[in-house]
């Protein structure tokens, strides 16, 4: 006898526990099917967040930590991320590139303050050196000193979107020069 025709007469001799088999088999793998689909939902807006919301990209490069040197040897020179910048732009498929650096200090307005610690992007596209084009996100060209802070810090200092408040970070090679910004988006981050 075939499998086949052995597997359907099984079926047919116990037809309401074979149902209830298949009907349970499906609703598995109907339940598998919607985790999977909800687990790849989360997964691509936690992509869109870091990528385009907090604007990390989907490649940073950094030069690779030795112990025992400091953050300025490990910083890359102005001819060097030049280069970098170069060689990045030359790759297929590159529609941005955003030079960082982390910033971390005093955030003052006045009536209060509080540290912060943050990171300090300017795009620059190709051939127009120093432009700082709008793209997705709620930073904007128009306001260059604009920042994003987060619910819980804006609380701390009474910030709301206009704000206006001084930054004064620390460098470890250059002279402390504060900074006016004004507030362009508050963020909550236990979304």
């Amino acid at each position: 006898m075939s499998p086949h025709r052995l597997a359907l007469r099984t079926l047919m001799l116990g037809r309401p526990r074979s149902l209830l088999a298949m009907l349970l088999i499906a609703a598995s793998l109907c339940v598998l099917d919607l985790f999977a689909g909800n687990i790849a939902s989360i997964r691509a807006r936690l992509e869109y967040q870091a990528v385009i919301g907090e604007r990390l990209g989907h490649l940073i490069v950094m030069r690779s930590h030795t112990p025992g040197h400091s953050v300025l040897e490990r910083a890359f020179s102005p001819d060097e991320a030049l280069h970098v910048q170069q060689v990045v732009r030359a790759g297929g498929g590159v529609a941005l590139v955003a030079p960082q650096m982390g910033v971390s200090g005093i955030a003052s307005t006045g009536a209060g303050s509080a540290l912060f610690h943050g990171e300090g992007v300017t795009p620059i596209q190709p051939g127009k050196a120093g432009s700082l084009p709008d793209f997705p996100g709620k930073l904007s060209s128009t306001v260059r000193a604009g920042i994003a802070v987060s619910a819980s810090q804006a609380r701390t200092l009474g910030l709301r979107n206009g704000s206006n408040l001084t930054l004064t970070a620390v460098a470890a090679d250059a002279q402390t020069v504060p900074m006016k910004a004004e507030v362009v988006d508050i963020y909550s981050t236990n979304d």
